[in-house]
């Protein structure tokens, strides 16, 4: 649409392509991905949050072949995000949970004692993007900031899906 808009559908088609091709080389580099659940959300001053309903946070990991967790699907209305009270941590708990900061930094999420209660976590199945550039990239849900995610964050999430 942005490159009909600015005459340049044939380049806006090719990163379009080059995209999926990525994505498609991603997801058969890591066939352990499929399948498996994901819960991907953020930690803001006093909350978390959840990624649900094709926002481009979920779609990314689907796109790898993963799929939303049953659980926060399972209380996810028509937004992109829910929130989770601390009572509901346990949405969180999925085969990877991918989280990053907002308005904080990492640290504070890697410290935060809810967090670390999860399995997911003490499995060591769990990814804190720190990085600033990463955490943009994964959520802004452009073709430039998606082919950045896939070679900056996919490393990550096959770590810890290794567990």
């Amino acid at each position: 649409m942005v490159g009909k808009a600015l005459g340049k559908s044939a380049e806006a088609a090719q990163q379009k392509a080059d995209l999926e091709a990525k994505f498609q080389q991603a997801a058969a580099a890591h066939p352990q991905f499929a399948g498996k659940t994901v819960a991907v959300g953020a930690k803001m001053v006093g909350s978390y949050g959840a990624y649900v309903n094709g926002g481009s946070r979920l779609e990314f990991m689907e796109r790898l072949g993963f799929r939303q967790s049953p659980a926060v699907k399972a209380v996810a209305g028509d937004d992109f995000f829910v929130s989770v009270s601390p009572e509901r941590m346990d949405l969180f708990n999925a085969d990877v949970t991918v989280m990053f900061p907002i308005g904080l930094s990492a640290v504070e999420v890697d410290e935060d004692r809810m967090f670390q209660s999860l399995p997911s976590v003490r499995e060591r199945r769990a990814v804190v993007l720190h990085d600033e550039q990463a955490v943009q990239a994964f959520s802004a849900g452009t073709a430039a900031g998606m082919a950045y995610a896939v070679d900056e964050v996919v490393p990550l999430i096959a770590q810890a899906q290794a567990g």
